[in-house]
């Protein structure tokens, strides 16, 4: 599939990876939006932007070794240096003891390859590790891209000399609604909210798919990239996607937990209504919508701008529910 659009969001990714940042980004947003394909075209281009500079995507969801890393220059000889510790030091997944090797692969990149920065991209980290663990990584991240700190490592005989000169920028990309107020628990990381496709750009993707009314899509999807794709999948029948989605997404389960919790009539204004969800009496909802990815709390601060209020799309001034599909499945699992 051709990459379709994001360019104010690889604008946003090109200035973060060039300039000094002691702080790192946690990048959430909904799942499906193109985080992960918005990732792996920075590291496509990194080589454009930055002829020594080098990139790394961490996938957090991969379960074998050899799928852990992407880069924009071969990771063969420094990966090798640390397999060992990657594959025996911590048990469980791949990606998880990847994450925690970081560092390493890091440390032996400057030595081998000398470069003049290096973008870090750790996708699904809290998939990976957790929501707790995980924001202990992203204070490591912060500790790491921190060019004063590692310069009296330097000179303490921490960490290698040329560790301390290099421009060092991490990502971490999530579709968890939990890590974000884990995060902002603490100051170890800025958050930004990455939204699904405008709606030029995924009419562009509806037609490279052969979608055949993109109004419906849109209707449907709202942007969402994996929305159509599934939509695509279900031969275009939106009775039969929704269907898919309210089995997979345990869409009755959540109604009947809100019922159990007392908060089916929040339930049903939030689906007219999301900013519901930002009321005293909406917050134990919102809890429980974002524990299941089902909605998202939007932000000011973000790459490629914030998503308008659109009643019709489920998105609110403070709230949006990931895709009018999920808005959808919810309501009418509320009317059986």
């Amino acid at each position: 599939m051709v990459f379709i659009g994001r360019e104010a969001e690889l604008g946003w990714l090109r200035e973060y990876a060039g300039a000094d940042r002691s702080t790192p980004y946690v990048v959430y947003g909904p799942e499906g939006c193109g985080k992960t394909a918005l990732a792996l075209e920075a590291v496509r281009r990194f080589s454009h932007w930055y002829p020594r500079g080098v990139a790394i995507y961490l996938d957090g969801k991969a379960r074998r070794g050899e799928d852990v890393f992407k880069s924009n220059i071969q990771l063969g000889d420094v990966l090798a240096d640390v397999a060992g510790e990657l594959l025996g030091r911590i048990g469980g997944a791949a990606a998880r003891a990847a994450v925690w090797l970081l560092g390493r692969v890091v440390e032996r990149l400057v030595e081998k390859q000398s470069p003049s920065n290096i973008l870090v991209i750790v996708d699904e980290l809290f998939s990976a590790v957790g929501v707790r663990e995980g924001a202990v990584v992203v204070k490591h991240a912060q500790e790491l891209g921190d060019r004063h700190l590692r310069s009296l490592k330097a000179e303490a005989g921490l960490i290698p000399r040329p560790l301390a000169g290099v421009r060092i920028a991490y990502l971490v990309f999530t579709s968890e609604g939990a890590s974000r107020r884990e995060l902002s628990r603490h100051s170890w990381a800025h958050t930004a909210l990455m939204w699904n496709m405008d709606k030029d750009d995924f009419k562009r993707l509806n037609d490279a798919v052969g979608g055949p009314d993109f109004a419906a899509a849109w209707r449907l999807c709202g942007g969402n990239p994996r929305c159509l794709f599934q939509l695509a999948e279900a031969g275009w029948d939106a009775e039969r996607y929704l269907a898919s989605i309210s089995s997979s997404r345990g869409v009755r389960w959540v109604v009947a937990k809100a019922a159990e919790l007392g908060l089916t009539d929040a339930l049903k204004e939030a689906v007219e209504d999301p900013d519901i969800l930002a009321e005293p009496s909406g917050l134990r909802l919102a809890k429980l919508l974002e524990s299941r990815n089902f909605v998202v709390e939007l932000s000011p601060a973000a790459i490629g701008g914030v998503p308008s209020r659109d009643p019709e799309l489920g998105v609110g001034r403070l709230y949006a529910w990931q895709t009018p599909a999920l808005r959808d499945a919810v309501a009418r699992a509320l009317r059986g």
